[in-house]
């Protein structure tokens, strides 16, 4: 549970942008009348492209790992 907390604690600025990223996406989509999954998963996005952001060889990666 420590290592946890030290890891929110050391991301915590990186975990707020993602989730508040989430959150708008979510919110407009919810707005525009969106059933929750689908807002779900619309609200992921922005989360993925942080990732791919700060990962870019990971698909790469994925791939090698799956073949």
């Amino acid at each position: 549970m420590g290592r946890l907390i030290d890891y929110f604690v050391d991301n915590a600025t990186d975990l707020m942008f993602n989730f508040a990223g989430f959150l708008v996406v979510y919110m407009i989509a919810r707005l525009l009348k969106a059933s929750p999954i689908v807002a779900t998963s619309f609200g992921v996005l922005p989360l993925l492209v942080a990732y791919y952001v700060q990962h870019p060889d990971s698909p790469t990666r994925l791939f090698a790992m799956l073949g």
